[in-house]
């Protein structure tokens, strides 16, 4: 069941990248599009991972599945800042892009240095591979980063709210579905 799961999740991402790509070539916000395609690259990881027969496979599947999720919050991010005519400084895009690359890069160390995952042990859940890992400090930083954005992005609602005049109210509440789905994942994960 785990695998039918999986293959459907990943399935599912690029039918829904194809979906955006083609339906709303006229609507083009390029980070809806990374943001498409960064949850593309993690289902990707997730699928591998569930795949995988060894704690060597599972550390290169999650490093497949960090090469998405650790964009994606930064992409949906700017989404939203795009679809709410909002800006930030140039210096604190280039911040928060460095961040994401930071974190990625962190997470490309598991296996070779303890900062991410200290240890990692391949296990079996639910009839699919996985994996169970003692976090670093590094990790913790990525909670952190993961909590910053999701504070962020419900400001960014919360201010839309407000002043609504800048955005429809249908764009406000697939925001508020989105954040709520986001934040959701991050606690049932």
């Amino acid at each position: 069941m785990g695998y039918i799961y999986l293959t459907l999740m990943f399935v599912l991402s690029a039918v829904n990248l194809a979906v955006l790509s083609l339906r709303f070539q006229n609507q083009r916000n390029n980070y809806v599009y990374y943001a498409f395609y960064a949850i593309l690259v993690a289902n990707f990881g997730h699928w591998l991972l569930g795949f995988s027969e060894s704690v060597e496979g599972a550390i290169i599947a999650n490093k497949v599945n960090y090469l998405g999720g650790s964009f994606l919050p930064m992409f949906m991010f700017f989404a939203l800042m795009q679809v709410c005519k909002m800006s930030i400084p140039k210096w604190l895009h280039f911040s928060l892009i460095f961040m994401s690359f930071t974190i990625c890069a962190l997470a490309m160390t598991v296996g070779y240095f303890p900062a991410y995952y200290k240890t990692v042990e391949y296990v079996v859940q639910a009839g699919v591979g996985n994996y169970v890992a003692t976090y670093g400090w590094a990790h913790g930083l990525f909670n952190a980063f993961l909590v910053s954005y999701v504070i962020l992005d419900i400001w960014i609602i919360i201010r839309a709210i407000l002043h609504q005049k800048m955005v429809s109210l249908k764009n406000i509440i697939a925001m508020i579905i989105g954040e709520i789905a986001t934040i959701m994942s991050f606690f049932l994960a």
